[in-house]
């Protein structure tokens, strides 16, 4: 007696659970593929908008250079469309640096690490520490016109520049000092004299509109958001 042929395939509870296994990994794939291509396109945006950031500050600089430093902070505000990028927005605020009205001989050595007085060392260490302390206290009294000459010779330039990326907004941070350093070699030479408004002026250089030489230092910070 001939049997009869069994028919071989794949049942549908087989074909359903292979289909949710699959959708499943496709879905992992694309969520993959997505946060990739999201990544690389931030990353080319963070890079556009670091170049057009150092641009802008090249641009700052030049600026400062042939119209001196303002008495006064400054802000301004702008986009790069000439540069063609409509997306990009920046924001340049210069301001002045700042320092402690007056310091006292304490604070100095705590800073240099001089704790406790004289009566606690010996020997050489007793008279090391005494001389340091000397030092100390006459950089306090000479603290007033080192703090007005460096106020007077150094600018901080904070730029921002901004972009959406969809519904955020991005930023890169950067900031940077720059300083005069004809103020700086007239103080020196102790060729400054009291300008109006309180601060120092050199000789042959103009403050606020006039045309004072900068020159930048190395930027300080910078930060991405």
């Amino acid at each position: 007696m001939s049997g009869v042929p069994r028919k071989t395939g794949f049942t549908l509870l087989e074909v359903m659970i292979t289909l949710a296994i699959l959708g499943m990994s496709l879905t992992a794939i694309s969520r993959s593929q997505q946060n990739s291509v999201r990544a690389a396109n931030r990353a080319k945006w963070i890079t556009v908008a670091t170049m057009l950031a150092r641009y802008k500050m090249v641009e700052v600089e030049d600026t400062l250079f042939e119209e001196g430093f303002s008495d006064f902070d400054e802000e301004d505000k702008g986009d790069f469309k000439e540069e063609g990028f409509e997306r990009f927005t920046y924001v340049v605020k210069i301001d002045k640096v700042e320092l402690p009205a007056s310091v006292n001989a304490e604070s100095i050595g705590g800073a240099l690490g001089l704790g406790g007085d004289d009566s606690d060392s010996k020997g050489s260490e007793s008279r090391g520490s005494g001389m340091l302390q000397m030092g100390t206290q006459m950089l306090a009294k000479q603290f007033e016109m080192i703090r007005s000459v460096l106020e007077e010779s150094i600018r901080r330039v904070q730029l921002k520049v901004e972009w959406k990326e969809g519904s955020q907004t991005r930023a890169v941070t950067v900031v940077g000092y720059f300083t005069d350093p004809r103020k700086i070699d007239a103080a020196a030479s102790g060729r400054l004299t009291p300008a109006a408004g309180g601060g120092l002026t050199a000789p042959g250089s103009i403050t606020g509109a006039g045309g004072a030489n900068t020159g930048p230092t190395p930027s300080t910070g910078g930060a991405i958001r």
